[in-house]
């Protein structure tokens, strides 16, 4: 008697991904937070405070975001026409207050979210235009742009987080035909526009992408009236409000500080390859693994064009006289920027499809308006710029896993030691105020400080007054003055006064991002022509001085106001 054959068990199909390519969200969580997480206690530093000043404002005023005084420029003035910030980042600071306080931990870990949100955002929309969606997500959590605006509380990653997500629910809106999506993605857009004015250029992306694939004008275009009407109706409030439309007025206010000579233009091109190759110096680390032959080829072209520049003479925002290893610097930098401008250009070649050209214009677009729009070159401006390039990159990039771990790896080990170097110099801001309290406190003495950014926050928090222009100082009162700040006097400008204490805060990271002696300009090129410099840094030195016995020199000279947008 034959026995009947037994039904062969059914085999699972063997998931050939690796186990953090199964969670990618978890992974990438996981990942943001642990590269941010040493930095939550870092000071807040640069443009921080006019963002903690306006939500302590809006907890009291709902309504009312800029409707109090500040002296942030020498002189007080009204809040409204200090600020080229929209306020959405400040009323985000308001609720997360609610919750944390206003200590600089709290803040920092309710910003993570806003951090998350970009390296999500960007996976979500990299997942139909690579195979490598997870490996774009990475390549942006560690490009020094991201990392070091990571670890602020500005407008910067909250902007980009809801330009990332408009852009990819847009994209499936349109490939799908989801009215729900192109509407939820219109008010992202709307949000980025916002949380930073930057961001009313996402809309342009999202139009071109719709007419790109669909060919014709259709009812897809309605939801893009969204944001329009939030941005009209902005402007018309803060018209109403603060007797200036505060949008408009910006945009007015960023090209004011520029002048248009032939040579500026084109130091400023040079300015911005070289802030935009450093800020995503990932590009360089996998030019091997992505490049052939011509690239290599227009790279030394402009590593030869550079080398000729600096032995004719540089312009002069950008020589760097003295430093081999800083003009080292600025020449890796530039030619890594012009490797993104390549990389873009080779792609829109190749593929001719919606997805290369959009990525090609928000490269495009951002970095003109870093060179020729903004009122100066920095990183903040061309941080949009990262989850671009990181796509690009994964789009094009041939390796191994190893030769890929390792670019990686290269690169989060920059965006690290860069993003510790700018929380040393915003440290070290709060450790000279904290430093100044305990010596002085109880003395009755009237304590004035120059500077501002983050340095202005901890001395207003011991009870210190920005010195501005027409003051002077008289019987006690103690005159700060940092080192490293904005809008510090020269001698004419100063009172006369004697040094009575100098603290020093050394910086154990190997690095700066805030140094006019490093040229290290992370936030503006005045006070340098490279996003960053590997090499020892000074000292911080924090000066305290008394009024001197002879009488007051006039301190009412305008200065030239150095913005620090």
């Amino acid at each position: 008697m034959s026995k009947r054959p037994r039904k062969k068990a059914a085999v699972a199909p063997v998931d050939s991904r690796r186990w953090y390519e199964r969670r990618p969200l978890l992974f990438l969580g996981a990942i943001t937070v642990a590269a941010l997480l040493p930095f939550v206690g870092k000071a807040f530093t640069m443009d921080d405070p006019l963002f903690v000043r306006t939500a302590q404002q809006i907890v009291q005023h709902p309504f009312d975001p800029y409707g109090f005084s500040i002296n942030w420029y020498g002189r007080t003035e009204p809040m409204s026409g200090v600020t080229q910030n929209p306020p959405l980042t400040s009323y985000a600071l308001a609720m997360a207050s609610a919750i944390t306080g206003w200590n600089e931990i709290g803040l920092h870990l309710a910003f993570l979210a806003f951090a998350f949100a970009v390296i999500a955002g960007t996976w979500s929309l990299a997942r139909d235009m690579t195979e490598r969606p997870f490996l774009a997500a990475v390549i942006t959590l560690v490009t020094p742009f991201f990392l070091v605006s990571a670890t602020n509380v500005m407008s910067d990653v909250p902007m980009l987080a809801c330009f990332v997500w408009a852009l990819a629910l847009w994209r499936r809106g349109i490939d799908d035909d989801r009215s729900a999506l192109l509407v939820i993605a219109a008010l992202l857009a709307a949000a980025a526009g916002l949380f930073k004015y930057f961001g009313v250029s996402a809309l342009p992306l999202m139009l071109v992408y719709a007419i790109v694939r669909k060919r014709r004008i259709g009812a897809w275009i309605l939801p893009l009236a969204l944001p329009l009407a939030a941005f009209a109706a902005y402007d018309f409030a803060t018209k109403s409000m603060y007797g200036r439309a505060l949008l408009t007025g910006a945009a007015h206010y960023a090209t004011a500080e520029k002048t248009g000579s032939a040579a500026n233009l084109v130091a400023r091109s040079i300015l911005t390859l070289g802030f935009a190759g450093g800020g995503a110096i990932a590009i360089l680390f996998f030019s091997p693994l992505i490049a052939r032959r011509r690239w290599w080829i227009a790279i030394a072209i402009v590593i030869g064009a550079a080398l000729v520049v600096f032995a004719t003479g540089a312009p002069a925002t950008l020589r760097i006289a003295g430093s081999s290893a800083q003009v080292a610097h600025l020449v890796i930098f530039t030619a890594a920027g012009l490797g993104i401008v390549v990389l873009a250009v080779v792609d829109v070649v190749r593929h001719r499809s919606a997805d290369s050209i959009v990525l090609f214009l928000w490269i495009a677009g951002t970095l003109i308006f870093a060179a020729y729009v903004n009122w100066t070159v920095n990183a903040r401006s061309l941080l949009p710029l990262a989850p671009a390039v990181a796509i690009l990159v994964s789009r094009h990039v041939v390796a191994s896993r190893k030769a890929i771990a390792a670019a990686v790896a290269a690169s989060a080990a920059v965006a690290l030691i860069a993003a510790a170097a700018d929380a040393a110099y915003a440290n070290a801001q709060r450790h000279a105020a904290t430093q100044f309290a305990i010596e002085y406190s109880g003395e009755n003495h009237h304590i004035w400080f120059e500077g501002h950014w983050g340095f202005q926050y901890y001395m207003e928090s011991i009870g210190a007054v920005p010195f501005g222009f027409d003051e002077t100082l008289h019987g006690k009162d103690l005159l700060v003055t940092p080192s490293m700040n904005t809008l510090l006097l020269n001698d004419v400008q100063r009172p006369p006064h004697r040094v009575i204490n100098v603290i020093r805060v050394p910086s154990p990271i190997p690095a700066g991002t805030v140094s006019n002696v490093m040229k290290a300009g992370f936030y503006s090129d005045y006070m340098g022509p490279l996003p960053y410099v590997f090499g020892a840094p000074r000292w911080r030195r924090i000066r305290c001085g008394d009024s001197a016995d002879n009488p007051a020199r006039d301190a009412k000279r305008v200065l030239h106001r150095f913005p620090d947008k």
